[in-house]
């Protein structure tokens, strides 16, 4: 029981933040995710209304008008992107709302309480709203469109960023050197300075005959007078 509690306490929790879509034709705000719940109000084509999410299939979406909370079927809102008005139906993936069930029991008793119909609640909570279409590739929708329906966003090309090379640098062209012979001179001729008088050479006197020489030396016996 306590956990029966708890879940129907987070179920009646509001959502954290609702977003802003416009109906695309006329319509009405019913009570239930289907034509046969009861009727709350009539919209207007353009009519602002807060978003609060989609069932999964993008067939009906919980939305507010007012005071007034109920279901509008998907095909009949559109949703503002990038200046564009694309259709829920088609692009709700792609905008990326909020997914949301639809509990009977809760979401009567916090918004339909107060409302004449809130007396046939037993009617009405057996009744089960019938499955989402099943979606066939290339298959249109047959429910009311704007005149103009905007494109589905392109992806922006992204062409390659030029590649900057710099500038070329060119080598100069070496040429070989040229080698010319080298000049030989003739060794330079210094003068010659002129050769040195030599002294004359001396006349040799001839040497003393050894019997003069004995003479002119007195002998042994021989006493000086």
């Amino acid at each position: 029981m306590a956990l029966c509690g708890l879940a129907a306490l987070l179920l009646a929790l509001p959502a954290a933040a609702q977003e802003t879509a416009y109906t695309t034709t006329s319509v009405t705000l019913d009570a239930g995710p289907d034509t046969d719940y009861p009727a709350l109000v009539e919209l207007a084509p353009g009519t602002p209304l807060d978003l609060w999410g989609c069932l999964d299939g993008w067939t009906w979406c919980d939305v507010s008008y007012g005071d007034a909370r109920g279901w509008v079927s998907a095909e009949a809102l559109a949703f503002p992107y990038e200046d564009q008005s694309l259709p829920i139906d088609t692009y709700g993936p792609e905008l990326g709302l909020p997914i949301v069930v639809f509990s009977f029991n809760d979401y009567w008793d916090r918004h339909y309480r107060d409302r004449p119909f809130f007396r046939e609640r037993d009617r009405w909570e057996h009744h089960a709203p019938p499955p989402p279409p099943l979606r066939h590739e290339g298959e249109g929708n047959q429910g009311a469109r704007p005149p103009v329906v905007a494109p589905r966003p392109q992806p922006m090309e992204q062409r390659p960023q030029p590649v900057m090379r710099p500038p070329e640098q060119r080598v100069p062209e070496q040429r070989p050197l040229e080698q010319r012979p080298l000049e030989q001179r003739a060794p330079e001729q210094r003068p010659q300075a002129p050769p040195r008088p030599q002294p004359a050479p001396r006349p040799q006197q001839p040497a003393p005959h050894p019997q003069e020489e004995r003479r002119g030396q007195p002998g042994p016996g021989d006493q000086p007078r």
